[in-house]
């Protein structure tokens, strides 16, 4: 047997919980398959298509036929639509703000990095110079009793 050149192949298995025979077959023409005997069909994927068609044309008659669904359909939209926007201003600035990096002092500070005794270093260093900075600059003088 064949649909159109294709083959039309013939199944035969067993249930492992009964041991009876079931026997399907392929269904080019719907691109299915077809139980012949043992077996009965749990799920029909056409009808669940058409159910859900069904329920989407329902849907959208009702959204046409209410003025509030419409109008909470179009306020959802623009919530949506102005997130969307706040979103896309967000990483704009983000891009903005990296476009203005300095690389150079961004390398400079990457493969200069001091140890934490290096630093502590050069602040005692620091403070010491201040300190004898501010005793060079202040004179001190005696008053005569």
């Amino acid at each position: 047997m064949d649909y159109l050149g294709l083959k039309i192949f013939r199944f035969f298995i067993k249930c492992t919980r009964c041991l009876a025979e079931i026997s399907f077959r392929t269904d080019p023409e719907n691109t299915d398959y077809v139980c012949e005997q043992g077996a009965t069909r749990n799920f029909q994927a056409h009808d669940f298509a058409e159910q859900e068609e069904r329920r989407l044309a329902k849907l959208e008659q009702e959204e046409e036929s209410n003025p509030m669904k419409a109008l909470e359909k179009r306020t959802k939209e623009s919530k949506n639509e102005m997130d969307v926007i706040d979103a896309l201003e967000e990483l704009k600035d983000l891009n903005a703000r990296y476009a203005n990096a300095d690389i150079d002092s961004m390398l400079e500070s990457v493969t200069s990095k001091k140890t934490p005794e290096e630093l502590a270093d050069e602040e005692d260093a620091r403070l010491a110079a201040e300190a004898f900075e501010h005793k060079k600059k202040k004179k001190l003088k005696r008053l005569k009793r």
